[in-house]
């Protein structure tokens, strides 16, 4: 593929045009593996293929909503695909962290942990994952092998509220991806 840049997506555009669907999906990667925070082409990659939208897109927003609400400490909740596109992420205002940045870096590190389980079939696959740092605590929890739940909460949460409300959301999360 030829140098992918920020401006990019015209090209995607251009070959949507001729009918050239896969192209433009290759391109929209390429440009968001390059550029993490390339907002248009993210919503752009979502909506072509297939992205999930009306009541689906509802149901985890209200997910990652009610997990920053029902936990003390919590900062943000985002429904994640492993390839580091958000469906729904919710915050909480006055935050001195880039949660966007900080959950497409953690989409990375968990990809890896995907991969790492289903390369060592001993491991099985990637269930949960926590990470912390003095001021926050980043947790994730697999909802199946496309997507998970990333929270981030302050570094005096009770992570093991965190952890269950996860884990009470993430079957909830599989049955609207499952369309059931």
């Amino acid at each position: 593929m030829e140098k992918v840049s920020w401006d990019t997506p015209t090209m995607a555009e251009l070959y949507l045009e001729q009918g050239h669907k896969e192209r433009a999906v290759q391109i929209y990667q390429a440009v968001i593996d390059e550029f993490p925070n390339h907002e248009q082409a993210k919503s752009r990659l979502r909506e072509l293929v297939g992205g999930l939208e009306g009541e689906q897109a509802m149901v985890f927003e209200e997910q990652a909503r009610q997990f920053v609400n029902k936990v003390p400490g919590a900062i943000a909740c985002s429904v994640m695909g492993f390839d580091g596109i958000a469906i729904a992420t919710h915050t909480m205002g006055g935050l001195n962290v880039d949660v966007e940045a900080l959950f497409t870096e953690v989409a990375t590190a968990a990809a890896g942990l995907m991969k790492l389980g289903q390369e060592h079939p001993g491991l099985g696959q990637m269930q949960e994952w926590t990470l912390s740092h003095d001021k926050l605590t980043t947790l994730l929890k697999a909802v199946d092998e496309d997507y998970f739940m990333a929270a981030i909460v302050e570094s005096d949460a009770i992570i093991g509220r965190a952890r269950f409300e996860l884990r009470i959301q993430a079957p909830e999360i599989a049955r609207a991806l499952s369309g059931a």
